[in-house]
């Protein structure tokens, strides 16, 4: 259990602000705090025994204890005695205590109890771990990767990983974000527990970081790495941080900044070594700002570093905040496809590659496969060398420009969740310059994915009669399918989702392809294009009788339809068709009530 590394200087710095759901302090009153100190508290930590030093940081410490009361060890980290009366540093102190206990997910590191005593002033206990982080086993592996390798292969790093994009989503879904993500704090337990420490520089989003006023700062020429954690309007640690972080741009901090970080630590994972060079502390934040690192591949060729994971790797740290994930469960996905053998969506692999990976999902398939490929040729010989040709011709085209759609769909749906954000965040009646652009950007990007998804369509469709039903024509058409369809329902286009529906229904019968998925795939589309929802009326002792009637548009007022239900309450419909409906609800003293309904989308 390593909390407060002296190495590095990054465990016990109490900066930050809270990882709490509050936007108000995390802190008590600095002169409550100072009374509370200054009284003599000698059995505030007497159930605390055998404590001995773990480890110190610039302002923090860290001993060991066995907790008497509940039989277990724990980790006791308080300050340095000589910050105990600054009231910024035990502001931030009882920010992070505070910030931390309120992430509980695990692979989080639990806070279990905060408290005054004689001997360490004002401290909380954590959850103590047997282990190693993750900066000393990636140490190993680059010291000795002969002997290590096998005890840490990469798969095992790819899991620890994803452990830390799991814990590290949470506290983003609570509205906070880490800012010193790197290596040296991921903790990796005995029995594979994974814990992501030291939130100390936490950050709740849109809210204003104190940290841009701080008096506290490290001269940043003091140090010729970038393993220290700075302070003040540059916080986190310089080989993992942002570049708007580098940059101070503290307003621009969100969870796309955490995202970076963590490419980073794939980054270390990948090449054994951080993405920056060892240098000068001003230099190296200048090549943070700039992105000016090399490539995993190219760093270390002699690792054979997978391609798809390089392409995770730089799509994570993109200098741009808006061309990262916009996620990290995102991120996580993409890592979670590679370990599956899955297309990844950060590289477009080669089509052999693409048909290897499928190979290796399903061996026994993949074989009969094979099998059948051979006695195929066998069969037909050379009479049918230019039907084939014509074949093969088409389905390569075919598949060159569903790959280029594919790319540009994703920028798309980048692009129209960027102008969705917009419209949640804005309440200006005419566009801003960046909606306007955004929305340019949005229509011709829609404009290419049509072009070459049509062309492709058109590339299955002809395809020679004999080949029609192989499974590269029959996969590729209802991939351009599928994706022109989620496309246009994730845009919640429904009506061009209904065209696209029906036209390609009719160009599947036409072409006499099938496909056993298709039924079952287009009625679930049906069901999602036509958004049906559900009504469950009540009344009290009152209501006789309710009738359920439709409305429709007429030239120019509603009309209203034939009643679908005639009851008295509780009446429940579980499938309604989305739209406006009129309840006429009578009542026992003989009147009657109109009660206009609209049933949503879905």
């Amino acid at each position: 259990m390593d909390m407060d590394r002296p190495d590095d200087g990054s465990g016990g710095e109490p900066t930050g602000t809270s990882g709490t759901a509050s936007k108000g302090s995390a802190s008590l009153d600095f002169g409550n705090v100072k009374q509370v100190l200054s009284i003599k508290k000698g059995k505030g930590a007497a159930h605390y025994t055998g404590i001995e030093p773990l480890g110190k940081g610039s302002f923090g410490e860290v001993h060991s204890a066995r907790d008497t009361l509940l039989g277990r060890e724990v980790a006791i980290k308080s300050l340095k005695e000589h910050f105990r009366d600054e009231e910024e540093v035990v502001d931030r102190f009882l920010k992070e205590a505070r910030g931390t206990a309120q992430l509980e997910h695990p692979n989080i590191m639990p806070v279990h109890e905060m408290g005054v005593a004689e001997d360490f002033g004002i401290y909380f206990t954590m959850k103590k771990v047997e282990g190693e982080d993750l900066k000393e086993i990636l140490d190993k592996l680059e010291a000795n990767p002969a002997f290590y390798e096998s005890s840490y292969p990469l798969n095992f790093l790819l899991e620890v990983f994803l452990s830390v994009c799991n814990g590290v989503s949470f506290a983003h879904s609570k509205g906070v974000v880490h800012r010193d993500l790197k290596p040296a704090n991921i903790m990796i337990g005995e029995f594979g527990e994974v814990l992501v420490l030291d939130w100390g520089l936490v950050k709740n989003i849109g809210e204003e970081d104190e940290g841009a006023k701080s008096s506290i700062h490290l001269r940043m020429d003091e140090f010729d790495t970038g393993s220290r954690t700075l302070e003040g309007a540059v916080s986190g640690t310089p080989n993992y941080m942002s570049p708007e972080q580098a940059e101070g741009r503290i307003g621009e901090i969100d969870a796309r900044s955490d995202v970076y970080s963590l490419g980073a630590i794939l980054y270390h994972i990948l090449a054994r070594c951080p993405p920056f060079e060892k240098t000068q502390l001003r230099r190296l934040l200048n090549n943070v700002k700039e992105g000016n690192f090399d490539p995993p591949r190219k760093r270390r060729p002699e690792l054979n570093i997978p391609r798809e994971l390089e392409a995770v790797c730089l799509k994570a740290m993109e200098r741009h905040p808006m061309n990262r994930y916009p996620s990290v469960e995102k991120l996580a996905q993409d890592i979670r496809n590679y370990i599956g053998n899955f297309e990844v969506s950060a590289y477009k692999a080669p089509r052999l590659e693409r048909f290897w990976r499928t190979c290796k999902r399903n061996p026994v398939k993949s074989s009969v496969a094979a099998a059948v490929c051979a006695a195929l040729l066998l069969a037909f010989g050379g009479q049918r060398a230019m039907l084939f040709g014509t074949y093969s011709s088409n389905v390569r085209k075919a598949a060159a420009l569903r790959g280029e759609a594919e790319g540009l769909e994703r920028q798309a749906r980048e692009v129209y969740d960027h102008l969705a954000r917009i419209a949640a965040t804005t309440e200006a009646k005419e566009k801003s310059q960046d909606e306007l652009d955004s929305t340019a950007l949005l229509d011709g990007l829609l404009s290419k994915i049509s072009t070459r998804f049509s062309v492709a369509l058109s590339l299955y469709q002809s395809v020679p009669e004999p080949y029609r039903h192989k499974h590269a024509v029959v996969d590729g058409y209802i991939q351009v399918v599928t994706n022109r369809i989620d496309f246009a329902l994730y845009r919640k286009a429904y009506a061009e989702a209904q065209q696209l529906h029906d036209e390609i229904k009719l160009d599947l019968q036409q072409m006499g392809v099938s496909n056993p998925r298709a039924p079952a795939y287009f009625a679930d589309i049906q069901r999602e294009i036509d958004g049906d929802g559900s009504l469950s009326v009540t009344g009290s002792n009152g209501v006789d009788l309710v009738e359920i009637l439709p409305l429709y548009d007429g030239k120019t007022r509603l009309l209203m339809g034939d009643p679908i239900e005639r009851a008295k309450p509780p009446i429940q419909i579980a499938d309604i068709r989305k739209g406006s409906y009129m309840l006429a609800v009578s009542l026992k003293n003989g009147s009657k009530i109109p009660y206009p309904v609209f049933v949503a989308h879905g």
